[in-house]
């Protein structure tokens, strides 16, 4: 994923006008991926239900503490303005939180390139933090995986991850592409109609196209505005991982799961790339994925509501 990554961001600076046009191949990287998260379900995940409930619970208290860091850090520190700072804040999916911040008077291109330096940002520093702090050998994690589904579970796969998709896109839920296949495929892995994983080449092709995506977002954006964003984002990365870490040393306590996995469930990267880490890394990738996903939830409906509500308060 960095690879790709890297290259498609320095090629933009040389070809700042590029168009690729591979929405589609975005598309089916996320469906391959909500597929192999969703083959990650069995029945251990449904008898560690509780456990994970008490953590999804501990989620909203948390991101309120990384949201009121992070606004602090903005609005007084950086001399944003309110909405700015508190949608630059706010850890969700880029497209969704630039929209909301936009409507509800904030500067949209600021919140923009926040946010994928953000993301840029955590998921450089995330597998370094895997493998050197947690010492977990990422690159080799998927090589056992080699078989593709048989045909038989391909015909049923399929149409439970365009179910899935059709299902979220219809109620207008965030994140369709991804969560509606990751929870259709996990329907069909948890009833046991389909048993073999996505393998290797499926997963790393999807990681490849996902990083040369991020890589793309930065073109037309000038040097000297990433410049600036890269060094807004470090400091309030700064604050994000010292709330994150808090939180989840809690959360790894009450709730008895382990460190590695509560810190992939509470880091707010991209969805798509932080389900990928977790799929590399392999350990509690259903546990992970459920909290990204409430994550964004939670970012896009209750975020705008509380932004009105502390609006309204301080006139």
């Amino acid at each position: 994923m960095l690879g790709p990554l890297v290259g498609t961001l320095l090629f933009g600076r040389v070809c700042p006008r590029v168009d690729v046009g591979f929405k589609w191949a975005v598309e089916a990287a996320r469906v391959t991926l909500g597929l192999g998260v969703g083959a990650a379900v069995t029945g251990a995940f449904f008898a560690a239900v509780a456990a994970y409930a008490l953590s999804l619970l501990l989620l909203l208290p948390a991101l309120s503490v990384i949201v009121g860091a992070g606004y602090w850090y903005f609005r007084r520190g950086l001399k944003f303005d309110s909405a700015t700072a508190y949608f630059c804040a706010l850890p969700g999916g880029i497209i969704e939180v630039m929209s909301i911040g936009g409507a509800l008077g904030g500067d949209a291109a600021k919140i923009f390139i926040i946010h994928i330096c953000r993301i840029l940002l955590i998921i450089v520093c995330v597998p370094f933090v895997v493998r050197h702090g947690f010492g977990v050998d990422m690159p080799t994690a998927f090589a056992s995986e080699t078989a593709w589904p048989r045909w038989s579970e391909i015909a049923i796969l399929l149409p439970a991850a365009a179910v899935g998709w059709g299902g979220f896109h219809l109620l207008k839920l965030p994140g369709a592409s991804l969560v509606g296949p990751m929870l259709g495929g996990g329907f069909v892995y948890a009833l046991g109609w389909a048993q073999t994983g996505l393998p290797a080449v499926a997963v790393n092709l999807a990681l490849i196209v996902l990083g040369a995506n991020i890589g793309l977002l930065f073109v037309g954006i000038p040097l000297r505005e990433i410049y600036n964003g890269m060094l807004q984002t470090l400091g309030y990365l700064a604050v994000l991982t010292l709330g994150v870490v808090a939180a989840v040393a809690a959360v790894s306590r009450l709730a008895d799961i382990p460190f590695i996995a509560v810190f992939l469930a509470y880091m707010p990267g991209g969805q798509a790339e932080m389900n990928a880490i977790a799929l590399a890394v392999g350990m509690m990738v259903p546990y992970i994925a459920a909290h990204h996903v409430a994550r964004l939830l939670l970012v896009v409906t209750v975020g705008p509501m509380l932004y009105r509500w502390l609006a309204k308060k301080s006139r």
